[in-house]
């Protein structure tokens, strides 16, 4: 809801087109770093030794994957957003 009042909010303005590409452009630019995070995390935990603290930091990293992948899915929504105002 308070993105759409933030596209609402660019619609009113006078450069409107340039102000949703550059969105546009920020959420694409914003979901292909996410995604390459992601996978050179996923790539890294199995370099991780079985230890103690091994462990800890591979949890550590499973939580921030899980969260990086919401972000993905709320940013991707985000931009069909903006797809449907044109």
């Amino acid at each position: 809801i308070q993105y759409q009042q933030r596209i609402k909010n660019i619609l009113d303005d006078d450069n409107s087109s340039d102000a949703l590409r550059k969105e546009k452009r920020f959420l694409q630019n914003k979901i292909t770093q996410i995604k390459e995070d992601v996978s050179l995390w996923e790539n890294n935990l199995g370099f991780f030794a079985h230890s103690k603290n091994a462990d800890l930091l591979k949890a550590e990293f499973e939580k921030k994957i899980v969260k990086a992948k919401e972000e993905i899915i709320q940013l991707e929504s985000k931009l069909k957003l903006l797809k449907e105002v044109k």
